[in-house]
């Protein structure tokens, strides 16, 4: 048990916690939409709440779509997002920093250290989502503006 506490208290263990989460949810992140079509075989249920989700998605898209400035405005949040997952990460470094330069701040180095690490998650997700409405937005706009466009331009 002692071993046990005293591996806790050792933010080396906590930032390879973090870092192993933010790669397994980067690679739950791709296998998503596969799960979520592979369940929605088997479950009616399931296909459901995933069709309203992607309703709902689209249509979100659609009122963005109808004027380039909102489109503009959700890439502006996605990056305000991705700017304030990367300030969670240089907290969550610093307190590592600080619990091995300071023997006193260690509690506080660690709770920092762990909280940032799990509140990165939030805009981390949120970016995506915001990058994903943004792209399908400007799809919509594009293929009603410019009828004759190359879709892949």
């Amino acid at each position: 048990m002692e071993a046990i506490n005293k591996l806790l208290r050792d933010p080396g263990w906590w930032v390879t916690a973090v870092f192993v989460g933010l790669i397994v949810s980067t690679i739950a992140g791709f296998l998503k939409d596969v799960i979520g079509r592979a369940l929605a075989r088997s479950s009616s249920t399931f296909r459901r709440w995933r069709q309203h989700r992607r309703t709902v998605f689209l249509k979100a898209a659609e009122k963005l779509s109808r004027d380039f400035g909102f489109i503009l405005y959700t890439r502006v949040m996605a990056v305000g997002m991705l700017v304030l997952w990367s300030t969670f990460i240089v907290i969550m470094l610093a307190a590592f920093i600080l619990s091995k330069l300071s023997e006193t701040q260690h509690v506080r180095a660690t709770v920092l250290l762990v909280s940032s690490g799990l509140l990165s998650f939030l805009p981390y997700f949120s970016a995506i989502h915001f990058i994903h409405l943004a792209y399908e937005a400007k799809r919509m706009y594009t293929e009603r503006h410019f009828p004759d466009a190359d879709p892949k331009a």
